[in-house]
């Protein structure tokens, strides 16, 4: 790139597929310490367009300097996806992830596991543990939460499953401060077509059957009733817009 403070046009060229981007993802690859975390993560974030099954051998590599470490190059890990056989590395960058690693760290595991084959399975286990920090902005790990997410067919639906199943006061605060943050990103998301409808997410959460506690219930329990009737009038709106843009 002529200008690399803007690495992020890597990630678009390599979003639109345009296959020759590869060579140039590779080069920054292969002068990894000469790139800083914004390099490394628009170059890592634009493989993740492609088959790399040329490349597999030296992503294991770096991915290993990663293991059981607190710091480490945050979106290496993320490679991990597309690694074929990458059973052993996925579990060993889980307990990289569960048992060490920083949260600063954490986003580029979350992506490499929940983007590999069987990848919800791992998903589904970090996705309420507080340990992992899913929903934490600062660190950037909501985002990409929410990205793994939407690739990995995780549905809102079962998140609600989830929490209304719970009775702990504290889980219940932590699944509803995930689900709040995944929600609000939704309704800002209009590549949408992988995810449930407004429409489907304010029955699910809020007009559901009459034998189920709603969102607004369980979120009155910990006292976070305006949030959730917030998230609800939100819901109503976009519907609306939906309804509106059809119109037109």
């Amino acid at each position: 790139m002529k200008n690399e403070e803007h690495p992020e046009i890597l990630e678009v060229i390599a979003y639109l597929k345009y296959e020759s981007i590869k060579k140039v993802l590779y080069q920054y690859f292969k002068n990894l310490e000469h790139c800083d975390f914004y390099l490394t993560k628009s170059f890592v974030l634009g493989f993740l367009n492609f088959d790399c099954s040329e490349y597999q051998e030296e992503f294991k590599m770096e991915i290993e300097k990663c293991y059981y470490k607190g710091l480490f190059n945050e979106f290496i890990p993320a490679l991990a996806c597309k690694i074929e056989d990458n059973k052993e590395i996925l579990e060993k960058l889980y307990l990289t992830g569960n048992e060490n690693a920083s949260t600063d760290c954490i986003s580029g595991i979350i992506l490499g596991l929940s983007l590999s084959k069987n990848g919800k399975n791992y998903l589904e286990k970090i996705l309420f543990n507080p340990v992992w920090e899913t929903c934490n902005a600062g660190t950037g790990n909501l985002w990409q939460t929410y990205f793994a997410f939407k690739k990995s067919g995780m549905r809102f639906s079962e998140l609600f499953d989830y929490l209304e199943k719970l009775n702990n006061t504290d889980k219940i605060e932590n699944a509803l401060e995930v689900i709040f943050s995944l929600l609000k990103l939704r309704v800002k998301d209009y590549d949408d077509n992988e995810m449930e409808s407004f429409e489907e997410l304010l029955k699910i959460f809020f007009h559901n059957d009459d034998n189920r506690l709603d969102l607004l219930e369980i979120a009155d329990k910990v006292n976070e009733f305006n949030e959730a009737r917030h998230l609800e009038n939100i819901l109503e709106i976009k519907i609306t817009e939906e309804l509106f843009i059809d119109r037109v």
